[in-house]
C-alpha cells in the first residue's frame, strides 16, 4: 500500500466487506480527518474498471450527488481507489411496505432522469457500444463466458448468434445520454424519503437511455414486484420504453453475466 494512503486512513477502522460486483476487495474505513470512506483495491481489469470509475467521478463532480475521490494511486500492479462513503441505506432496504415503495420508485425515476440531463456534449465516455461490442468477440473467441449463464439469459441463443442479432438490431440505438450503465436499487442510496447519492459508476457512458431502464426494470421486478415498473416510467416522465431496446440491452449485457475469465 502507498505511504501517501497508510497515512490518510485510520487503521483500526478498516473492515473487509463482500468483494464487489468485477471481482473489486472493498473496505469500509475512516480517514484520519475523520470522514467516512471505501477504498476499493483491484489489479489486472479489476484495476482498469477502478480507473474508468475515477475518471468518472472526477467529470461527473458536483453535478448530482455522488461520492467523492479521496485517493488514487498504484503500487507495483494494485491500484488503490479511496472514495467519500455516502451515508444513508441502500434503496431496496426501505421496499417493506407499499406506500415506502412507491416513494422509492419515484426517487428512483426522478434521480435517473437528473442523470440522463447531463449533457454531454463534452463527455469523454462516448465509444461505449463500439467497445462493447469488441468485447463481447473477444470473449467469445478466448471462451471466457459461461455457456450454461449465458443461454439462461438468452432463452438459449448461443454467444456468436446473439453477437450477430445485436450487430443487426444497432441502429435502434439512438436516444443518446449520459447514462450511469448499472443503475438499480443496491445502487441508489437514501436516507428516509430523500435522495443521498449515486454509486458504482465504472461503466457509465453515453448510451442509448434504454441501457438504464433496462437496468433499473430487472432490479424493480426483483426487488418490489412487477406492478412497480410502470409507476417509475410514469414518474420519470416517459411515455412507453421501447421494448426491442429493453430486449437489447439485455442481450448485450449477457456477455457481462456470463463473464467467466480464466484464472490461469
Amino acid at each position: 500500500m502507498p505511504n501517501e494512503l497508510r497515512n490518510l486512513l485510520v487503521w483500526e477502522t478498516l473492515q473487509k466487506l463482500e468483494s464487489g460486483r468485477l471481482g473489486t476487495h472493498l473496505y469500509r474505513t475512516e480517514t484520519s480527518d475523520g470522514i467516512h470512506a471505501y477504498l476499493k483495491v483491484g489489479t489486472g481489469d479489476t484495476a482498469d474498471d477502478l480507473h474508468k470509475e475515477k475518471q468518472r467521478l472526477e467529470w461527473i463532480g458536483s453535478r448530482i450527488p455522488i461520492p467523492e475521490v479521496l485517493y488514487f494511486g498504484m503500487a507495483g500492479e494494485i491500484l488503490f481507489l479511496l472514495i467519500s462513503e455516502i451515508k444513508g441505506r441502500l434503496s431496496h432496504e426501505y421496499c417493506t411496505d407499499t406506500k415506502m415503495t412507491k416513494k422509492v420508485i419515484e426517487l428512483l425515476a426522478t434521480s435517473l432522469r437528473a442523470v440522463h440531463d447531463i449533457p454531454i456534449a463534452d463527455c469523454p465516455f462516448q465509444d461505449l457500444l463500439d467497445r462493447e461490442f469488441k468485447q463481447a468477440r473477444l470473449r467469445i473467441e478466448e471462451n471466457l463466458l459461461d455457456e450454461s449463464t449465458f443461454y439462461r439469459g438468452t432463452d438459449g441463443l448461443a454467444p456468436r448468434k446473439v453477437l450477430a442479432l445485436l450487430e443487426e438490431q444497432r441502429s435502434i440505438v439512438k436516444d443518446f445520454v449520459f447514462t450511469h450503465g448499472d443503475y438499480c436499487l443496491p445502487n441508489v442510496v437514501l436516507d428516509s424519503e430523500k435522495l443521498f447519492g449515486i454509486v458504482d459508476w465504472e461503466t457509465a457512458a453515453v448510451a442509448d437511455l434504454h441501457r438504464d431502464f433496462m437496468c433499473i426494470e430487472k432490479s424493480i421486478r426483483r426487488n418490489c414486484g412487477h406492478e412497480w415498473v410502470q409507476l417509475f416510467y410514469n414518474a420519470y416522465g416517459f411515455f412507453t420504453p421501447d421494448q426491442d431496446r429493453i430486449r437489447f440491452y439485455w442481450l448485450l449485457d449477457q456477455f457481462d453475466q456470463a463473464y467467466s475469465p480464466r484464472s490461469d
